[in-house]
């Protein structure tokens, strides 16, 4: 079903979500960047805060006091990742219980926005609103300020990669999503909703409108790659930009970024469609082990063959979702 466009950027209701933990300091800088940030008073604003950090809590009632605050606890025997991945799940289920919330930004707590990331996020999601192939909308890039055009700095690229770092789901995303993603893994949420983001794109600007301050140790991203961090704040834009802009664009081949992420604009149709085949074997035929597994291993075997490796932690994944099911169903039958 086509939905309505709203008239303008402006129709559209967003609610920011923000995932914090024991890092005060960093929550401080985020949440005063994003309150200066244009557009933040258009905005509600969820706090999923887990509990262990006595200062988190000062923060967020000086910090945002409008603020919705729901806080989680985990047993020890849970691991990082698991609780990770149930916070933000947490706070993208009680942003879209908002039946008016057309869509959802989640910022974790070492995640400083640009002032005009809100806008930028608003206005992509307008422009693709219609566009069933339109997946989400991330902050983040490492691509540095090379002119390709005098307003470099208003172009994005259209990805076949995965969500994170500053990133936003409209409303029927997450629904979509929601086949695959339950907030009670014990998996890293990025992996899980990314089989089904490449089923389309993801819009990511030319120059970053985040910048991680959590890769100094801090973050569970710590110490990945030694370049990472001020790549990204080389690519960072922080300019007080009018509102009046808009974002366009830009046909380019290369986008600086991990090895498996392509231009949508430039990667093969086939590529695509069996993405979208391998995520309906999960989400429709759940009981199809056999099938599921054959379909992973042709898909890796054509990938290979054709030079991309797009996709291969996507099939070892879905892989192991649907073993899980199949042993479910199983043991549920029996």
């Amino acid at each position: 079903m086509t939905q309505i466009k709203p008239a303008s950027p402006l129709s559209l209701n967003g609610t920011v979500v923000v995932v914090c933990h024991n890092r005060p300091r960093h929550l401080q800088i985020v949440i005063e960047q994003l309150r200066s940030a244009q557009d933040y008073e258009l905005y509600k604003v969820i706090v999923v805060h887990q509990l262990g950090n006595e200062d988190v809590s000062s923060v967020i009632d000086s910090g945002l006091p409008s603020a919705k605050v729901y806080r989680t606890k985990y047993d020890e025997k849970v691991s990082i990742r698991a609780r990770i991945n149930a916070n933000v799940y947490k706070g993208l289920l009680e942003a879209f219980r908002d039946p008016n919330c057309d869509f959802a930004v989640v910022l974790e707590d070492d995640i400083v926005v640009a002032n005009d990331f809100l806008w930028f996020v608003r206005f992509v999601i307008w422009k693709m609103y219609n566009d069933e192939d339109f997946r989400a909308v991330n902050g983040f890039s490492r691509m540095k300020s090379k002119p390709f055009r005098k307003n470099f700095t208003l172009g994005y690229v259209r990805l076949n990669y995965g969500a994170g770092w500053g990133w936003a789901v409209k409303r029927d995303t997450f629904i979509s999503l929601q086949n695959l993603w339950h907030g009670d893994e014990d998996d890293h949420w990025d992996g899980l909703i990314e089989d089904y983001l490449r089923t389309g794109f993801v819009v990511n600007p030319l120059v970053s409108r985040i910048m991680n301050i959590g890769l100094e140790g801090t973050g569970t991203h710590g110490g990945v790659d030694a370049n990472l961090e001020s790549e990204i704040a080389d690519s960072f834009e922080n300019q007080i930009i009018d509102l009046s802009y808009k974002p366009f664009h830009e046909k380019i081949s290369v986008f600086e970024w991990r090895s498996d992420c392509y231009n949508h604009s430039v990667l093969p149709i086939f590529i695509v469609k069996l993405q979208m085949l391998t995520w309906k074997i999960v989400s429709k035929m759940k009981c199809l082990h056999l099938c599921a597994i054959r379909s992973g291993n042709e898909f890796s075997k054509i990938l290979t063959s054709t030079g991309y490796s797009i996709g291969h932690r996507c099939i070892r994944n879905l892989q192991k979702q649907i073993s899980k099911m199949f042993l479910s169903k199983s043991s549920l039958d029996s």
